[in-house]
């Protein structure tokens, strides 16, 4: 299934690619309802959680990180796609989440938050961005979310989030010891978790 979202990408020439969001209008406006077939087949699936890859930062900040080929961002009036599709979480461990930099990361968390969408994968500082998202399914029972970014993916190892500096959760291999990681992650997080709720 695919559904218009809508992003304007920054070229290395400074233009928004206006054509990449045939959808939408220009103010950060109006949806137009030909992505409805999108959601009734939400509905019809009747998932426990919604959980995407949102690849784009949702900001308006005009502070693009430099030296990076193509930069994506979203206005943060179109969240309301995200919020008409009942999106639980969004995993933002991605090579697009830092393009509007540090302040477009704070309005994507902003926005998001505000909108009641859970998010992992980048955080404040590395305590946050590592944590999982915690979504109820159903009456007694939770989802734990994770997302790591990885070099492979495209995701700048500078982007990684620091004891003192905001970013994302970050692997930086997909060595035994990284994997190790992975795994003492979850279990922590798990047994933090009422067994009746897992």
């Amino acid at each position: 299934m695919c559904a218009t979202i809508p992003v304007v990408q920054r070229e290395q020439d400074h233009r928004p690619a206006d054509d990449a969001v045939p959808l939408w209008r220009r103010d950060a406006g109006t949806w137009d309802r030909s992505d409805s077939d999108a959601l009734e087949e939400l509905k019809r699936v009747k998932q426990d959680v919604r959980i995407i890859n949102l690849e784009t930062a949702i900001t308006t900040s005009d502070d693009f990180w430099p030296g990076k080929g193509i930069h994506y961002r979203m206005h943060p009036g179109n969240v309301r796609t995200l919020t008409a599709a009942k999106i639980d979480c969004c995993t933002l461990a991605n090579n697009h989440v830092l393009d509007w930099g540090y302040t477009g990361l704070a309005e994507t968390l902003r926005t998001l938050r505000k909108a009641g969408i859970a998010t992992t994968g980048v955080g404040e500082k590395l305590d946050t961005a590592s944590a999982p998202a915690v979504i109820p399914s159903g009456k007694e029972r939770q989802v734990l979310v994770f997302a790591f970014g990885s070099p492979t993916s495209g995701v700048p190892g500078e982007w990684a989030a620091t004891d003192d500096r905001a970013g994302g959760n970050y692997l930086p291999s997909f060595s035994h010891d990284s994997l190790d990681l992975v795994v003492t992650k979850g279990s922590k997080a798990t047994t933090a978790i009422d067994p009746t709720s897992r």
